[in-house]
């Protein structure tokens, strides 16, 4: 498939063409380099263009017909010596066959739907989606002895915007890293200073082209400027490679520090959370030679500690590191989850959470039945202790179906019990119960403004049960880590519902003298196979569309916190949760804890 050659193609986003700044023409036609060099020349006009941006078709012709060319050669479906700028029989041939090979319509016409094809493929490699869940590593140590897992990537990777700021086309960097520099560009601009980014995040695929491709241009030399793959601070996504107006932003020379840019950062670069990982006169410790140029996003309370030890990166993380606890182990592999969004975070009771492992977090998906926490937020919060609560005819019928015999129309509950059945077994006549009892559009409008309230806007909701609706737009959705959000508000802010959702096995009454048992459909709780970690309270979801969902809290092994998961569109929601929680435990030394 074509995404398999855009790796290679990419060598150049790492900045190939940055830190080397002429290749000798021999070496140049050796066999490895004259195989990346049609490979960087495309990717830089693609970073550059920002992509495809324009259909093309016989007659054409153009620099963006050229770079298709060269897309189509190296996936053999174009001869390299029919690159010519020209859109011919030849290339019109190529574009079949490529459209052929990804399903597409065949057309033979560099069209929209295959333009926009073939920039998704280019951005993925760009700007990838991680494959598994990982820890945060945005303060772990990366050198030649600490390396990254190979296949990862950060959950939360944006591209940069470069409104008004130059860069070498896409950059993505982590969001909060990407934030933080683009108020550190703008101070400098305010200063006359002109800052540009030549380079940001880096898989460890590219940054195997880069290290292989230099290894065989420059022998063993390359191993002192270039970091073999998992081992780049760019694979992080809080790490940038700057250059400036002074050097006509063509790359960073050696003496970079010496610019006005450069002496701009020595001075300016801390208070923005940005420090030096190879600070001069540190090669023997570092391992690499001064990078002016390098610099990694630590947040500023690190930063001001690495500046002011006049030390480089590693040094101080190895010996300070994020000195909260839990504390990650080292080096580990990426934990496989079918869950498409995931979430872990240990909430201490004194201090600030912490994330612990993260998928996807920030991509709404449906919920389904977790929707019932907001429905008991409000339903809490509408009717006083001891209000009972009339079963509607709406309520009754979705009782009948959905199998039940219970709930009759016109009985009574009290609003705690009622609760209970919405929370524990999740029933949904209850919800629906609950929402008639003053309007079901209006009860939906309030459930709408708690979300605003927590400040969870990204959060949809068009129901109170969270059962699909006919169209996708009728799910309710959130992000995980809006579902975080709101989990601890229920657990911490919410005693009530804290208990019901911890509590496994229990009977309602109504005031008819109908009793009904009610069994949680949390299947991990107060589960001793959980050891060392107590789930106390969860709830679940399932709907055709959202699959399986599930958001839970386990008290953490040394007891000063708790942890909140969160896993939707899980195909075994029970299973990956027990296998995130055993993850947790051989992933993080919790011993710290006292």
């Amino acid at each position: 498939m074509w995404i398999g050659g855009a790796v290679g193609i990419t060598v150049i986003l790492s900045g190939l063409l940055v830190h080397k700044a002429v290749i000798e023409e021999e070496i140049s036609e050796s066999q490895v380099a004259a195989l990346l060099r049609l490979e960087v020349n495309a990717a830089r006009e693609w970073r550059a263009r920002a992509g495809f941006t324009r259909d093309l078709g016989k007659g054409i012709r153009g620099a963006d017909v050229t770079l298709l060319q060269r897309t189509l050669a190296q996936q053999n479906f174009l001869n390299a010596k029919d690159v010519s700028g020209f859109y011919g029989d030849r290339t019109q041939a190529a574009v079949r066959a490529l459209q052929k090979e990804e399903n597409l319509p065949e057309t033979g016409t560099f069209d929209a739907e295959t333009r926009e094809h073939i920039n998704r493929l280019y951005f993925d490699v760009v700007c990838p989606k991680p494959s598994g869940a990982y820890p945060d590593f945005s303060l772990y140590r990366v050198d030649k002895e600490h390396s990254l897992p190979y296949a990862y990537a950060p959950a939360d990777l944006v591209v940069l915007e470069a409104k008004g700021i130059w860069t070498n086309g896409i950059i993505c960097l982590r969001e909060e890293t990407a934030g933080a520099l683009r108020r550190m560009l703008e101070a400098a601009k305010k200063e006359n200073i002109q800052l540009g980014v030549s380079s940001g995040f880096r898989s460890a695929e590219v940054q195997k082209a880069l290290f292989e491709y230099w290894l065989a241009v420059e022998g063993e030399r390359a191993r002192n400027a270039v970091a073999p793959p998992g081992a780049s601070e760019h694979q992080l996504g809080t790490t940038v490679d700057l250059t400036g107006f002074t050097v006509g932003f063509r790359g960073t020379p050696l003496n970079f520090h010496k610019t006005e840019e450069g002496r701009w950062l020595e001075r300016h670069a801390a208070e923005f959370g940005f420090v030096q990982s190879y600070p001069p006169e540190r090669e023997t410790i570092t391992t690499y030679m001064h990078e002016p140029w390098h610099y990694r996003f630590v947040g500023e309370a690190i930063a001001k500690g690495i500046k002011e030890g006049n030390v480089g990166t590693a040094e101080y993380l190895a010996l300070h590191g994020d000195e909260r606890y839990p504390r990650f182990r080292g080096p580990a592999s990426g934990l496989e989850l079918s869950a498409q969004g995931a979430l872990a975070v240990y909430i201490p009771w004194e201090g600030e959470p912490k994330i612990l492992m993260e998928k996807e977090s920030r991509v709404p998906r449906a919920i389904a039945s977790i929707t019932k926490l907001f429905t008991a937020i409000v339903a809490e919060k509408l009717f006083p202790p001891g209000t009972l609560i009339t079963v509607s005819l709406s309520a009754a019928r979705e009782a009948v179906k959905e199998g039940q015999a219970r709930l009759e129309a016109g009985e009574a509950i009290s609003i705690e019990e009622m609760l209970s059945l919405l929370l524990i077994e999740s029933s949904n006549p209850a919800a629906r119960a609950l929402a008639d009892a003053i309007g079901n559009e209006k009860f939906i409008e309030l459930m709408k403004e708690e979300a605003q309230r927590l400040g969870l806007s990204a959060v949809a909701i068009s129901n109170v049960t969270g059962l699909d609706g006919a169209k996708d737009s009728s799910l309710n959705r959130a992000a995980p880590r809006e579902l975080v959000a709101l989990f601890r508000e229920v657990l911490e802010v919410h005693p009530s519902l804290r208990t019901i959702l911890g509590t496994p096995d229990t009977r309602v009454r109504s005031t008819r003298g109908n009793t009904y048992r009610v069994r949680t459909t949390n299947a991990l709780l107060s589960n001793s196979s959980n050891a060392p970690f107590e789930v106390f309270a969860g709830k679940t979801g399932e709907t055709p569309r959202a699959g399986q969902a599930f958001i839970f809290a386990a008290e953490s092994p040394k007891g000063q916190g708790y942890i909140i998961g969160v896993l939707l569109e899980s195909e075994d929601r029970f299973g990956e949760a027990k296998k995130l929680l055993a993850w947790l435990d051989t992933s993080y030394d919790w011993m710290g804890q006292n």
